[in-house]
């Protein structure tokens, strides 16, 4: 049972809006990040978006801000339980049954692994806010925390377990991984891509900045346990080689 559920009444009046209260910062703290006037450029979005529509490659994110998530929804790559990639949303809410290839679909899966601020419970199901329309409502589909408390979390919310497992059952399928803009600091991300990712080929593709290329390289042996494939690049958003790589179908994409 949860902090403030049912009938605790050695809880104080504080103690009982003490889980309100964190959702509250979790959620001010990830629209934070999710809402700014940034965007990506064409160079970048339109390679990309090509190369998940051909391929039908899965996509799993980690952070809150809708850089990404938003610009393959106005090109329809997610479009519902029609696009090359899905989410688990429908006019009904989020559902597992959303994420099942049923008529014949190929689709990948877009998987928020930490979730998102627009994720809010209304009337007894998982919605997805409308961009132009979203508010700062308090959610608990976020993944906000110390790495020793992310499985709980993910546990505890519906939405994250049903990301978390189709993550499994996307590097199954895949034969390449491509780990793109992310710092190797999440150890439960790594431990979980590491239990699953042998005989695969994994592509690492960072800024220049993050330090020499040799020493990196030695990094990420000992974050995945295996050899990469390491990029440097200037600027990380200049990368559209998506189908030049070792493999070409079915990779997917980590993000942060």
């Amino acid at each position: 049972m949860g902090v403030g559920e049912g009938e605790i009444h050695w809880l104080s009046e504080y103690g009982h809006e003490f889980p309100e209260a964190i959702r509250r910062y979790l959620t001010a703290v990830a629209w934070y990040f999710h809402y700014h006037e940034s965007s990506l450029k064409d160079g970048f979005l339109s390679p990309l978006s090509n190369y998940i529509t051909e391929s039908k490659s899965h996509l799993a994110t980690l952070n809150y801000d809708n850089l990404l998530y938003q610009e393959l929804i106005e090109r329809q790559v997610l479009q519902g339980y029609d696009g090359s990639l899905v989410d688990g949303f429908h006019s009904d809410g989020f559902s597992e049954k959303n994420l099942q290839r049923l008529y014949g679909k190929d689709f990948g899966y877009y998987m928020h692994l930490h979730g998102s601020p627009l994720f809010i419970e209304k009337d007894g199901c998982i919605i997805k806010q409308h961009q132009g329309k979203s508010k700062e409502i308090p959610t608990s589909h976020l993944v906000l925390t110390h790495v020793e408390h992310k499985p709980s979390v993910i546990d505890s919310s519906y939405l994250l377990r049903t990301y978390w497992r189709y993550l499994e059952k996307a590097i199954q399928e895949c034969q390449r991984i491509i780990i793109f803009r992310y710092s190797g600091r999440d150890s439960h991300l790594n431990r979980f891509i590491r239990a699953r990712a042998e005989g695969k080929s994994l592509s690492i593709v960072e800024r220049a900045g993050s330090g020499k290329f040799k020493d990196r390289e030695e990094y990420w042996r000992q974050k995945m346990l295996s050899d990469v494939e390491l990029l440097h690049l200037q600027n990380v958003i200049d990368f559209t080689d998506w189908n030049t790589c070792s493999y070409k179908a079915e990779a997917l994409s980590v993000g942060t």
